[in-house]
């Protein structure tokens, strides 16, 4: 560089810095730079953004993203994104129905975080440089990257297992439900992954506790509704639900009744959901 060039350089970084916190404030020491740095001022947009960095950082208060189109439309929509994750398992993010493994991207260059910067910066109107300053408020050197999974629906078996449902009597015994939010904490799937997952359970919902009834249980209630149908002569397509339910209560609690009558049967038909009927493939199955 000559001796001249230098010199110029010099006094434009000195005036450069004249104005208040370290900014360029006025357009002519900005045209000047543009001289220096032999940009013709035609081919600039006519307001001039000068990006400077904040002088209180906020890079620990943040982590960013990268969003496909499908999660960027669920927000857009007014939905949300939940992280989930815990000792054992890698964090994923879900969104309504779907399931993301998140996983940290490291990138050479860091990502600046400019508040109110302009893409398209408007014209002035008569042609003269206007000067509009902006802040750095924080930098990124990674980002995470999101990919569809499937959701690790295994663990619901072995959280729900612990409070099997077995009678009224043993009750006393169990110390861990779990209630639909708990579930939604710990498993890692979407609101509607996680619902498929319990209605394949054939899970029931005892005093806000999500429960799977035992086996065994479940089984001697089924053959005493079987039982009841065949002393009362009644038949398997067409029977009294609400006739079973007040017979069986004395020895079972109605809402398990209920629910193993919903499980293995259906109403005959709409208009009638009092004329219940039994699902014979489901009931042979069960005692298979």
């Amino acid at each position: 560089m000559e001796v001249d060039e230098l010199a110029s350089s010099t006094n434009l970084k000195e005036t450069a810095h004249n104005g208040e916190g370290g900014v360029i404030s006025d357009v002519e020491n900005i045209s000047k730079i543009l001289k220096f740095a032999k940009l013709d001022e035609k081919s600039l947009k006519p307001c001039v953004q000068q990006v400077y960095f904040s002088e209180s950082l906020m890079t620990d208060n943040f982590r960013l993203v990268e969003l496909n189109k499908d999660t960027l439309d669920h927000i857009n929509n007014g939905g949300k994104l939940v992280f989930k994750g815990n000792s054992t398992d890698n964090c994923v993010l879900c969104t309504g129905d779907k399931t993301y493994e998140v996983k940290e991207a490291e990138i050479s260059n860091s990502l600046l975080l400019v508040d109110g910067l302009m893409t398209d910066p408007s014209d002035s109107g008569d042609g003269s440089l206007s000067i509009k300053q902006v802040s750095i408020g924080a930098t990124s050197s990674s980002y995470l990257e999101l990919k569809l999974v499937k959701p690790k629906l295994n663990i619901i078996n072995d959280l729900l297992s612990l409070s099997k449902y077995d009678g009224p009597e043993n009750e006393h015994k169990i110390s861990e439900k779990k209630t639909w939010n708990d579930l939604i904490s710990d498993v890692s799937a979407s609101e509607k992954e996680l619902t498929a997952a319990l209605k394949e359970l054939n899970v029931i919902e005892l005093d806000g506790f999500i429960r799977i009834v035992d086996f065994d249980y479940l089984s001697r209630i089924l053959s005493s509704i079987v039982a009841l149908i065949e002393e009362n002569s009644w038949h398997f397509e067409e029977f009294s639900k609400t006739e079973t339910l007040r017979v069986l209560a004395d020895l079972y609690p109605e809402p398990i009744i209920d629910h193993i009558l919903s499980s293995y049967g259906c109403a005959k038909t709409p208009e009638s959901p009092e004329n219940w009927s039994l699902l014979e493939d489901k009931v042979s199955h069960s005692f298979s």
